[in-house]
């Protein structure tokens, strides 16, 4: 395949970032390649009750030559290769277990009503970690909303249903992230690791509230991370859950 951009090379909900012209390949861009395999697989089961996993690598551009290799198991194996064999992208997609059709424990502790920071926080440990975020609410229109999947070989799977694509949903788990940290005041974002599950398909017309916190933050040899956990809900009924790991700035110096 050619790598695109879906015409989702930002976060939904800012029109003006959207219209910006850009060549990066977003983490939920690459989700959004991939969703053709399970629901080839498991179809409507997988988009009411299906996991992903996915881990982001390498940074792509459009234009970019990649291979898709699919391992057909329990679980599907997806990994993306680049043109000189580097491993870009890892994952899993699959069915929840039975004891997995409610939220975790973790993401029902978690307060819908917490308001979050009044304006985004310095991206440093000391405030990124724990942090509640600022609830998010984002209507879905699949008339608007899922125009970008006209590339997708299973664009006309989601466009007969009228349900958000789960590249949408995650995009708008990152604009959380986006309004409750000042990723540009002394860092800088990547998107590094999803983990997401369905609970509910999303149908037009749907207003959908995320809400979350951040649960932990380390370091590597090289960036600072983050993992937040985020709730999707739609009439206060839980509709999809996200893990969400990301690089909020460069290491900083061990005291």
């Amino acid at each position: 395949m050619v790598a695109s951009t879906l015409g989702l090379a930002d976060f939904p909900g800012r029109a003006e970032r959207r219209a910006a012209s850009s060549r990066s390949i977003m983490g939920v861009v690459v989700l959004a390649w991939l969703t053709r395999h399970p629901i080839g697989r498991w179809g409507e089961a997988w988009a009411s009750t299906g996991t992903m996993r996915m881990r982001y690598l390498e940074h792509l551009d459009a234009g970019a030559a990649l291979d898709v290799r699919v391992e057909e198991a329990a679980e599907l194996g997806l990994e993306i290769t680049d043109a000189a064999g580097r491993r870009c992208s890892t994952g899993t997609a699959g069915l929840a277990s039975p004891e997995e059709t409610a939220l975790s424990p973790a993401a029902a502790l978690l307060d819908a009503s917490a308001p979050g920071p009044v304006a985004p926080v310095p991206p440093l440990p000391g405030s990124v970690d724990g942090l509640v975020l600022r609830p998010l609410v984002l209507p879905f229109r699949a008339d608007r909303d899922l125009a970008f999947v006209d590339e997708l070989t299973d664009g006309p799977w989601w466009q007969e249903r009228s349900w958000a694509h789960p590249a949408w949903v995650a995009s708008g788990a990152n604009e959380v992230l986006v309004q409750s940290i000042a990723f540009a005041d002394g860092g800088y974002w990547r998107h590094a690791g999803s983990e997401l599950r369905h609970l509910r398909p999303v149908a037009t017309g749907s207003e959908l509230r995320f809400h979350g916190r951040v649960e932990r933050t380390f370091q590597g040899a090289n960036h600072r991370f983050a993992v937040a956990r985020i709730v999707v809900t739609v009439d206060e009924q839980p509709a999809a859950e996200h893990l969400v790991t990301f690089v909020y700035g460069a290491a900083l110096p061990m005291t």
